[in-house]
């Protein structure tokens, strides 16, 4: 499987246009965005519905399309960033101009509900970052918010893990795909699935019951995803919880578990809802290695 489609690197001056695509955001995260981007020698511009609210969410979702769509089609922009997350990209990405992106890619920026985008910019051939957001900033570490920046200056580096007691060994080469587990399992069956044959997978959740993140990893091997897999990477399962009556598995033992025996596995990798969220560069070709070492992806050429 070939790496999809790398929009433009950016360079000083560009323009990165800050959307709140699910919940509403509010002034303070937004400077946050245009502080951290002046730093890097870029430019934060709101987008024309940004600071909107319509009940929990950050405008209707003709205007928070329309505030991707806007962006697409303005050319000092290079960059299209999610403040924050939550909940409602579901309801906004198919109004989308996907055909406009591929016409004039941009990096889409975000985790979490962002999935949605990410998943159809893969659909669409496209690569996009899996990325910290604005609201995060407050509690992100410097590494972080570096590695942000380097991946739109096409500078992306790898990620390393630590050993981990659920690793399983072995190297494999796949092309990168991922992000929040919830939300790719409620992707299933969608045009914004992407095609996990011959991927490297990447998970992160938040906030779920341990038999629920059992009840995903069903959902997605009976549909036959994992067909093709080439191996899995764990990133930060957050804020878990048990029932009463224990699940017998953590989250990051059910992921292990549900992973095909002959790939390799990786947990511990710092990705997610943590302090620690460095840059994904999805869509791009990457070897992975686990072995006693700890584990590592680097990106192919």
């Amino acid at each position: 499987m070939d790496s999809l489609i790398h929009p433009p690197s950016l360079v000083a001056g560009d323009h990165i246009a800050l959307i709140s695509p699910s919940r509403y955001t509010d002034s303070t995260m937004i400077e946050q965005a245009k502080q951290w981007a002046e730093s890097h020698g870029f430019v934060g511009v709101e987008a024309g519905n940004l600071g909107e609210q319509s009940n929990q969410f950050g405008g209707s979702s003709n205007q928070r399309a329309a505030d991707v769509n806007t962006a697409i089609g303005q050319p000092l922009i290079k960059a299209i960033w999610a403040i924050r997350g939550g909940y409602g990209a579901v309801n906004m990405v198919d109004l989308v101009d996907w055909e406009a992106l591929k016409a004039s890619p941009k990096w889409l920026i975000g985790f979490s509900d962002f999935t949605h985008l990410i998943g159809k910019a893969h659909v669409n051939g496209l690569a996009a970052l899996h990325a910290w957001m604005p609201i995060q900033l407050p509690q992100l570490d410097t590494s972080s918010k570096n590695s942000l920046a380097l991946a739109l200056q096409g500078k992306a580096l790898g990620l390393c893990a630590k050993p981990h007691d659920l690793n399983r060994h072995g190297q494999s080469t796949g092309l990168l795909i991922g992000g929040n587990l919830s939300v790719l399992y409620s992707m299933i069956g969608s045009d914004s699935f992407p095609c996990l044959d011959g991927a490297i997978l990447f998970l992160e959740d938040l906030d779920e019951h341990f038999y629920h993140i059992d009840r995903m990893m069903w959902a997605l091997k009976r549909s036959g995803s994992f067909k093709g897999l080439q191996g899995m990477i764990a990133g930060d399962m957050t804020d878990m919880h048990d029932n009463d009556v224990p699940f017998g598995m953590n989250a990051l033992e059910i992921l292990a578990e549900h992973c095909p025996k002959s790939l390799p596995f990786a947990a511990g990798f710092p990705f997610g809802h943590e302090k620690r969220n460095e840059t994904l560069v999805t869509g791009s070709q990457v070897t992975l290695t686990v072995d006693s070492q700890g584990a590592a992806f680097t990106y192919l050429p």
